[in-house]
């Protein structure tokens, strides 16, 4: 934070913060499993370690973003093709110890969808669709927020509890992409279907219930304000395509972190045209195939090897769906001539949340599986059910 707030654009100390960030990483990893005996614990830090990485990479190196004496955040490019790119002065930079230069630093720092800050994440979620400038009142947020965790983490651990598959089922075999002929049949298309739901709506409810847990007490301590909490997922109706199904559906959470790197080796490494059709998919590729990495790293803290560990066909394959869709809208558009714009039809939006299903049903499971495989340790500290089993059991 001091970096971003006080370093002038083009100071080397700026490029000496990152090995720092980067030994801290490192250390992360190799010392904490050692004092964490649960694994699943132990993982649960390392995404925001990633995150933390990237975005300090981005906003100290490739943007590098300050504060302006005008408080207006302010940017001067590691490369840029503008020829006119105002150079920024030593006294550019704030250089003060207020309220609002901490704010805004710890915001670039901490709120990786930029929340209030001009690199905000598109298709951030409203409080209310009739009213979009809404933001609930303090005591209204955590009771809201409240409720949220208390209902999540309840359905979470019923889920959790109930009686285990056979992991014949979920088979490394069976998690292919393209499984053996004789291991498909109806069944295990339907354990395919069942537990592709399931996988997505228990992680849904997992990184949920964490950020308002922690917007529930950021906001109880008046260190922030229910404004920079806003709704972290979508409306599940909203993803009738895979594009959709990750920038509006999906929590954007990794977006800005992943994309500014993907962004800065599309356009100002590989030097593609601004907004080209080879730029824009390679930055989409490479955000996915980072998003893989980070994944596959974070399981494997959690105990899953990485010789085995196959989370990142996943993400990749998303990219690769992304793009499949993106040829057939365009073609049928070239077919039947450009719709309105205005709203999708609802035999539209049918065939799309079919096709959302099938596409996230094949790729999931080499992800999913190897999870459901693995015997993991418990997240959570306590389980309701237990103790209403418990206590059960002692009454009989």
């Amino acid at each position: 934070m001091l970096g971003v707030m006080y370093l002038h654009p083009r100071s080397p100390l700026r490029l000496a913060i990152i090995p720092i960030v980067t030994l801290g990483y490192f250390a992360y990893r190799t010392t904490v499993p050692r004092f964490i005996k649960n694994r699943s614990v132990a993982s649960f830090p390392e995404g925001p370690f990633y995150l933390l990485f990237l975005t300090t990479v981005d906003a100290l190196v490739l943007r590098r973003i300050y504060l302006g004496q005008d408080g207006k955040e302010k940017s001067e490019r590691l490369v840029s093709r503008e020829k006119n790119q105002t150079k920024a002065n030593a006294q550019d930079t704030s250089g003060i110890l207020s309220w609002r230069a901490i704010g805004w630093a710890h915001r670039v720092v901490f709120s990786y969808r930029a929340i209030g800050l001009p690199k905000q994440t598109p298709n951030i979620p409203k409080w209310s669709n009739k009213d979009p400038s809404y933001v609930p009142s303090r005591t209204s947020f955590l009771a809201r927020r409240g409720i949220a965790v208390v209902g999540a983490f309840l359905v979470i651990d019923f889920l959790s509890h109930q009686p285990k598959p056979d992991p014949e089922d979920f088979s490394a075999e069976k998690a292919l992409l393209f499984p053996p002929a004789h291991t498909l049949n109806g069944a295990t298309i339907g354990t395919r279907i069942f537990s592709t739901v399931l996988w997505w709506t228990i992680l849904r409810l997992n990184i949920g219930l964490f950020y308002n847990l922690f917007s529930w007490f950021g906001v109880a301590t008046f260190l922030t304000s229910p404004a920079d909490w806003p709704p972290y997922f979508g409306s599940v109706f909203d993803s009738y395509n895979l594009r959709r199904f990750w920038s509006v559906f999906w929590h954007t959470g990794l977006r800005n972190p992943l994309n500014s790197t993907a962004t800065f080796f599309a356009y100002d490494v590989f030097r593609f045209p601004k907004g080209s059709l080879l730029g824009r998919y390679t930055s989409a590729y490479l955000t996915f195939a980072l998003s893989g990495y980070v994944h596959t790293l974070m399981d494997n803290t959690a105990g899953i090897p990485l010789a085995t560990n196959t989370a990142w066909k996943l993400f990749v394959m998303q990219a690769i769906g992304i793009t499949v869709e993106d040829f057939v809208e365009s073609t049928y558009h070239r077919v039947v001539g450009p719709g309105n714009g205005k709203s999708t039809v609802l035999w539209k939006k049918a065939i799309g949340f079919v096709w959302v299903l099938g596409w996230m049903a094949w790729t999931t499971p080499p992800w999913s599986y190897q999870n459901m495989r693995h015997d993991a340790d418990p997240l959570y500290p306590f389980s309701v059910v237990e103790r209403f089993q418990a206590s059960t059991a002692k009454a009989a």
